[in-house]
């Protein structure tokens, strides 16, 4: 049996769409109670309280029934779990300790430092008199969640900072410190890893710091590099390196890494993560290779024929636009219909015009988000700039 843990929606796993057009039988998938509705038709058992005990309860109890053969994980929160069940029941692929380098910050921070990356000065185990020292040594820094996601929970600090006001909000244990770097620009390494290969890499450039997007009304574009530039291939042959030296226990898996480009010409490390990147990323890996990195990864990990096993080309210039959610009233968003134009290949609007929006959930919190997708040879700012006209922003 095979067990699949998510609390994502089918609309970011594409699980409902596979399992059925390819006949899977034996499985269970274990989400929340809120995507009954996006699994319906599927074996699914959906719990209330979507936590390590709970679900782990599950995956016992189906042990037991009928041996769990190989645990599936999708998304960020999903990958403690699945890797304390399977060093817990003795399954095949990745275990907790090797789980923790791509989820615990301060955990991933040290196992960088160990395989000789750039990082920026990081501390844990925080206490107020840690965080006032490294605040005086190293100046304006960064107070993160260990397991933070989708920069919720993050706060800047310097000198002149409210230390208490802060402190007494959080739980240190659960935090770790890192010194804020001044960047040229920021980007993600994105790739596919199928049976220890990875066959599908690119990078994709920030044209704005994720952590100050919020309330803004500036475009958040994440575009990807011309795979034969030099830039891009000098950060796939790093995401290559990190590939070879974390050493990810699964054979199969998405492997996401935010790096700055500093001042001086360096690459620093992030954060690097066993997943595909959000904004898109993955409708911009398809778009741009020709490819279905869904069905590539779940054939891999349900051991069906690998569609693809060899790296792949880049055939189109993509970018994705998350337009940013602003407090106060929604006006002028234009619907589907209104912006079908050629190279807009998806265009999700997740606010209706009227609407009062009162607070932020995460700092790329978005009103709508879209992929263009552009041949080779075309210059997709053209495109951006175009579209501009259409939003009220």
């Amino acid at each position: 049996m095979i067990l699949i843990i998510t609390t994502y929606p089918n609309i970011y796993t594409k699980l409902k769409e596979y399992i059925l057009n390819n006949g899977i039988k034996e499985y269970v998938l274990i989400t929340s109670k809120k995507n009954e509705l996006s699994y319906k038709g599927l074996n699914c058992d959906c719990v209330n309280e979507f936590n390590q005990e709970s679900i782990v309860s599950r995956a016992i109890f189906y042990h037991q029934k009928n041996k769990v053969k190989r645990v599936i994980s999708f998304g960020e929160k999903d990958v403690i779990i699945a890797a304390y069940i399977r060093s817990l029941l003795n399954i095949e692929g990745q275990k907790i300790n090797n789980a923790e380098v791509f989820r615990n910050k301060y955990v991933m921070k040290k196992k960088l430092i160990e395989k000789k990356f750039i990082v920026s000065n990081f501390e844990g185990n925080l206490t107020r008199e840690k965080i006032l020292f490294f605040i005086k040594k190293n100046g304006k820094s960064v107070l993160k969640p260990l397991y933070g996601v989708a920069s919720k929970g993050i706060f800047i600090i310097d000198a002149e900072t409210d230390l208490e006001n802060i402190v007494c909000k959080i739980n240190l244990d659960n935090y770790m410190l890192e010194k804020y770097v001044d960047f040229k620009a920021m980007y993600s390494i994105d790739s596919l890893v199928i049976n220890g290969v990875s066959v599908i890499n690119a990078a994709h450039k920030y044209n704005i710091d994720p952590l100050m997007m919020t309330n803004t009304k500036k475009w958040h574009v994440v575009n990807q590099l011309n795979i034969d530039s030099t830039f891009s291939k000098r950060l796939i042959e790093i995401q290559k390196s990190l590939i070879d030296k974390l050493e990810n226990e699964n054979s199969s898996y998405a492997m996401h890494t935010e790096v700055f480009h500093t001042i001086d010409d360096r690459i620093m490390i992030c954060e690097v993560a066993s997943r595909f990147g959000g904004a898109r990323i993955p409708d911009l890996l398809n778009n741009a290779f020709k490819v279905n990195v869904y069905d590539m990864y779940l054939d891999s990990l349900f051991e069906r024929r690998i569609t693809q096993d060899k790296v792949v080309e880049q055939k189109s210039k993509v970018c994705s636009i998350l337009i940013p959610k602003v407090i106060g009233e929604v006006n002028g968003f234009p619907d589907k219909e209104t912006i079908n134009l050629p190279f807009i290949s998806e265009y999700s609007l997740y606010v209706k015009n009227g609407d009062d929006i009162k607070e932020m959930k995460h700092s790329v919190d978005s009103a709508a988000v879209m992929v263009l997708t552009v041949p080779l040879e075309e210059e997709i700012t053209v495109h951006i700039n175009n579209i501009k006209r259409y939003f009220p922003y």
